[in-house]
C-alpha cells in the first residue's frame, strides 16, 4: 500500500497526489474543531450549542444568510461528532412530511 495522504508536516494530497490548499485548509479547520468539541465538558458543549445557535440566528436577522449558512453546517456537524446522529433538526415541510 502507498504513503498516506496525510502525514505531519507535509501537504494534503488528493487521490491525484495534486495538493489544494483550499482542500487542505478546511480538513485543517475541521480536525481542530473536532479536537476542539471532542475536549469539552457536558455543561461547555451545551454552551457552545447555544452560542452556535444564537449566532446563527443573528446573522439570519441581519440577512447575511451565508454566514448563517456557515455556522448552521458548524452546528450540525458539531451534533454530529458528539452525538453520532445527524445535527439535522426536526423540520417539517409545508405539506407536513
Amino acid at each position: 500500500m502507498g504513503r498516506p495522504l496525510l502525514e505531519i508536516g507535509r501537504p494534503i494530497k488528493t487521490a491525484l497526489g495534486i495538493y489544494k490548499p483550499d482542500k487542505a485548509r478546511e480538513e485543517l479547520i475541521a480536525a481542530q474543531e473536532q479536537a476542539k468539541y471532542e475536549a469539552m465538558s457536558e455543561k461547555q458543549v451545551a454552551k457552545e450549542i447555544k452560542r452556535l445557535e444564537k449566532l446563527m440566528f443573528e446573522h439570519s436577522r441581519n440577512l447575511v444568510f451565508e454566514k448563517a449558512k456557515q455556522v448552521r453546517d458548524q452546528l450540525h456537524l458539531l451534533k454530529e461528532q458528539l452525538f453520532g446522529a445527524p445535527g439535522e433538526d426536526n423540520e417539517l415541510s409545508i405539506s407536513g412530511k
